[in-house]
């Protein structure tokens, strides 16, 4: 692990800063993503793998990691992903989603699809795979690019969220105002 030092230094400092980013976008839009339950989601999936990335180059750098610790601390990321995975599709789908149920769907599977990776890389680790570091690489790249999609995705859902409100807001309005011309 030593030769990927540099790598899991640049993607644990990455993802560090990523979340506190996110933490400052969530927290400017907090009404929204707290009132809405798809939303809300969204902005946990960005934070579950900004956080894995960040845990797992944590767990990398750790000096004389063995093989085995960094298969055991993937198979529990995984575990944990899975759980959640399980968590958000029980709630999300029995609640008003702002964009529809096909969106949702996409999320929850790119969601377990990534969670089995982790998991199928920590099972190449315990079990002294060559190519174990290497997919762990494109691991991490995967939940680079899928965190970097759920925060953009989170934007969208943020202004559309908004958009809905305040249409709902002006159709509210425009029903108190009095008629020109009425009797």
């Amino acid at each position: 692990m030593d030769a990927w030092h540099t790598f899991y230094a640049t993607a644990g400092g990455a993802s560090a800063a990523l979340i506190g980013l996110l933490f400052v976008g969530v927290s400017i839009h907090l009404d929204t993503v707290v009132s809405r339950r798809d939303v809300r989601s969204t902005a946990r999936g960005a934070f579950q793998w900004l956080l894995a990335i960040l845990v797992v180059s944590l767990v990398a750098l750790v000096p004389h990691i063995g093989p085995q610790d960094l298969g055991w601390t993937l198979v529990g990321i995984a575990a944990a992903a899975l759980l959640q995975v399980g968590f958000q599709t029980r709630g999300i789908f029995g609640a008003d989603l702002l964009l529809g149920g096909a969106k949702a769907v996409r999320k929850v599977c790119f969601r377990f699809g990534v969670a089995l990776l982790l998991l199928l890389v920590g099972i190449l680790f315990l079990t002294g795979q060559p190519s174990a570091t290497l997919w762990l690489m494109a691991a991490v790249l995967v939940l680079l690019g899928l965190a970097a999609l759920n925060s953009w995705d989170l934007l969208i859902d943020v202004a559309e969220a908004k958009r809905a409100a305040s249409g709902t807001e002006e159709a509210r309005n425009e029903g108190d105002l009095p008629q020109l011309g009425a009797r």
